[in-house]
């Protein structure tokens, strides 16, 4: 399980995020049984979302108030990579 995966802002831009994440990828294809990655992303956090979809995540849902910071609600969308 990764909790989170966070590029401080201004590293930014360099790669280093796609890096992480395809590094994540490339071991979780090693661990036998393994058929798919699920993961959730704030929609506010459009610059992640975007890198989830270039390297093949596919939305498949939203759950609305899923996070709660102060007395702000943020909704999550939930994503998919088919390892198979």
């Amino acid at each position: 399980v990764i909790w989170g995966m966070y590029v401080p802002r201004e590293m930014r831009g360099k790669g280093i995020g796609k890096a992480l994440l395809q590094a994540a990828i490339a071991h979780a294809k090693t661990l036998p049984g393994l058929e798919q990655i699920n993961l959730s992303v704030v929609l506010t956090s459009r610059e992640a979302r975007q890198l989830f979809i270039s390297v093949g995540f596919e939305p498949y849902g939203l759950e609305r108030h899923a996070l709660k910071l102060r007395d702000k609600y943020f909704d999550q969308e939930l994503m998919t990579l088919r390892l198979i």
